[in-house]
Formats: structure tokens, C-alpha cells, sequence
């Protein structure tokens, strides 16, 4: 456990907590949610659904069979462990003419499987991000060549049709999404709570023997669409000297994917900054920071921190702190009652210092940075899991 917080395990005192929750917190718990997963997820059943049909399209990919006897069964697509081997398929069958697969149309798609070869990874949101500053650099109002009304608005007319296009494929991804994290995840997966992670969230309360007399703060902000942390919550909610609330920040799959936050988070960026002056509003569709004024999840998270008497420690697990939430994160990490930041870094320093990197991105000032967050080798490692595939429920 974190060692800096011996003293608080030996004499209880006020202490609020906020834990950011990311994909590695879910991944850690052995939940297929990565977006290579789903990708793959997406793919085969696509595949599936043409082979079926002969044809079928859904405004991000269009698949027709040229020839009948394609053998293909339910054991080839479980052979297909990663989302490489399934972009490898899809393309070998197309170069022998089974199919005739088109993705040349999708700049979304080409970018997606274009990292994947890459990086070995990919990150929908930043893609999506990448797509849009695309657009905007090669069809900019801001061009000093567009010297009147008319090529402007011409201009502008050309950039709306490529971005419909865009947000109709992305459009695609977040539905698959949202079905995949609803069938595959949530009701396929046993789940048990974990006595070590349990432990990340309990360290320095004390036990709930004064019933009514809270002095401790619990903040979960949850940054995923599963319920995987709120197990955890209601567990130190139950059984310790703590009162709290967790924000499903982005939505949940339980309330429905017109709740779902899925889109891009870094307005701060140069990035940010050129799309802004084309002042064609039909960039911001995606952008996170117009999608939290749906409801007052952020304002209600930041008055956690703005009402509170004392300083909150930030303990971050399995959030990568990169630039798709980077904006969020910014408020929560230079608040004024922002304490000191925990990393449960996944496997080695390697990650810690990746973890620490973006961090450092996001503060703006390294000296702040030194100052919050603890060091390495007082850190704890998040442990791996491995849960049964049965139907998913939580326990306590």
C-alpha cells in the first residue's frame, strides 16, 4: 500500500479522496474493453453479417460476396485473437475474391487500421480528433487566397459535407460501441470484488462505527460506461467512516446510449485553436466540452472539490491522462483544493513515467508537478485479473 500513508492508517483524521477511473481500471479486471477489442468485435461481425446477406453496408464499411463457397466457421473467427490478424483476414479474403471490401471512402477507418499497423493500438477518439484537423487545415476559411463571401461560403459548404461524413462513420462506432459494452461486457462477465484494489480504495479510512458522523469524502469519477467501480464504492460506502458520490462522467451503458459521452477532450490545444477561428460551429459536434453541458455531472463534481473544507488527494487508476480528456482533467488536477496525485500504474515504471509525462502535460507547470504527485517508489502497481465469462453480475 502507499507507504506515505502509514501515518494515516495509525491515526484516523479528515481525508477526502478522488479517484479517477479509466479503461485500464476495467482492463485490469480482465473486461474486454479496449477499443482493439471492440474493433475486432465490429469487424467480424460485420464479416458475419455479409456472408450471411451477401451484401451489407452502415456508412463507415461496405462488404459484397463475389463467390458462394466461402467456408468460414464460428472456430476460424475465434482463431482471430487480434485485431491485426482480423484487418489480415479481411484483406486476404479480398485479394482472393471472396470479398470485395471498401474502407478507401472512410478517412475514419483508414486512420483507425492505419494505427493499428503502426502502434499496434488505437484510440477512436483521437482518431476522430485527427479526421477533424484534417479537414479543417485543408479546406480553412483562414486561407488568405478566399477573398470573398462567395468562396468563403463555398468553402464552408465543403467543409460540412466532409464533416457529415465523418460524424455519420463515427456516428456507426459509437452505436457498435455502446452495443458491444452492453452484450459482450456487461452481460457476459462474472465479477467478484478484488480484496487488493479494494484495499487502493479503503487505505486511511476508518471502519463505519459512528453511524451519521462522516469524516471522510469519497469521489469516484468515472471516465468508462461500465459499472465495474461502483462495486468498490459502495463497498467503502458500506463498511467505513466515509460518505461520497460517483460520477459516471461520460454516461453509463445502463442509461442508455443517449447518455454516452464519446468524442474528443483537448480544447486547449494550437490544435483546438485553428479549428476555432474557422468559427464554423459544426466542428465543436464531437467536442466533450459541449457534450458535459448536457447535464451538471461536471459542475456537480468541481462543487465536490470547491465546497470542501480541506484538500482532496487524486488517486488515478487505469486512466491514461491523455489528451482526449485532457480539458477535464486540467480543472480537476489544477484546482485550487487538488492535493497530492496517486498513480496505480500498471505493470512497471515504464508506465508510471508515461503516466507522469502526461500528467506534466496537463498541470502546465513541472515544479507544481514534483510537488503533487508521489513518487515512483511509493507508488503501488494496479493488480491483473482474470474474470469467468459467465453472465455479468456484480457482488458484494
Amino acid at each position: 500500500m502507499f507507504r506515505c500513508c502509514d501515518a494515516i492508517n495509525k491515526k484516523y483524521r479528515i481525508m477526502n479522496k478522488l479517484f479517477i477511473i479509466g479503461n485500464g481500471f476495467d482492463r485490469a479486471h480482465g473486461l474486454p474493453t479496449s477499443y482493439e477489442s471492440f474493433l475486432k468485435y465490429y469487424l467480424l461481425n460485420f464479416a458475419k453479417e455479409c456472408i450471411n446477406k451477401k451484401r451489407h453496408t452502415d456508412n463507415l464499411l461496405s462488404f459484397s460476396v463475389k463467390r458462394n463457397n466461402i467456408d468460414f466457421e464460428e472456430k476460424d473467427y475465434n482463431k482471430l485473437s487480434t485485431i491485426n490478424s482480423v484487418i489480415g483476414i479481411i484483406q486476404e479474403l479480398n485479394s482472393m475474391e471472396y470479398f470485395i471490401f471498401r474502407s478507401g471512402q472512410s478517412e475514419l477507418f483508414n486512420k483507425l487500421t492505419l494505427d493499428v499497423k503502426k502502434f499496434g493500438w488505437i484510440d477512436v477518439e483521437n482518431s476522430l480528433f485527427s479526421c477533424i484537423n484534417q479537414i479543417a487545415k485543408e479546406h480553412s476559411i483562414q486561407d488568405p487566397n478566399l477573398y470573398n463571401s462567395e468562396v468563403i461560403s463555398n468553402a464552408i459548404s465543403y467543409q460540412n459535407e466532409k464533416l457529415k461524413k465523418l460524424y455519420t462513420e463515427f456516428e456507426v462506432l459509437r452505436k457498435s460501441l455502446y452495443k458491444y459494452l452492453n452484450e459482450e461486457v456487461n452481460q457476459k462477465y462474472a465479477f467478484e470484488i478484488n480484496k487488493e484494489i479494494a484495499r487502493i480504495f479503503n487505505n486511511g479510512y476508518a471502519p463505519n462505527i459512528h453511524k451519521g458522523d462522516f469524516h471522510h469524502y469519497l469521489t469516484i469519477v468515472d471516465f468508462n460506461y461500465t459499472k465495474t467501480s461502483s462495486v468498490y464504492y459502495n463497498n467503502v460506502v458500506d463498511n467505513f467512516h466515509v460518505f461520497g458520490e460517483i460520477f459516471n462522467i461520460h454516461g453509463s451503458i445502463e442509461n442508455g446510449i443517449e447518455s454516452i459521452v464519446f468524442g474528443y477532450g483537448d480544447d486547449v490545444s494550437p490544435k483546438y485553436d485553428f479549428i476555432k477561428n474557422e468559427e464554423n460551429n459544426y466542428f465543436f459536434e464531437y467536442f466533450k466540452t459541449f457534450m458535459y453541458l448536457k447535464n451538471s455531472l461536471r459542475t456537480k463534481m468541481l462543487d465536490r472539490l470547491n465546497y470542501s473544507s480541506q484538500t482532496t488527494d487524486i488517486y488515478i487508476l487505469g486512466h491514461s491522462c491523455g489528451a482526449s480528456d485532457l480539458t477535464l482533467l486540467k480543472e480537476i488536477f489544477n484546482h485550487p483544493k487538488a492535493g497530492k496525485i496517486y498513480i496505480v500504474y500498471h505493470n512497471n515504471y515504464e508506465n508510471y513515467k508515461e503516466l507522469s509525462m502526461n500528467i506534466s502535460r496537463i498541470i502546465g507547470n513541472n515544479t507544481i508537478l514534483r510537488n503533487k504527485v508521489i513518487s515512483y517508489d511509493l507508488s503501488v502497481k494496479m493488480p491483473q485479473l482474470n474474470l469467468n465469462k459467465k453472465k455479468y453480475a456484480l457482488q458484494r
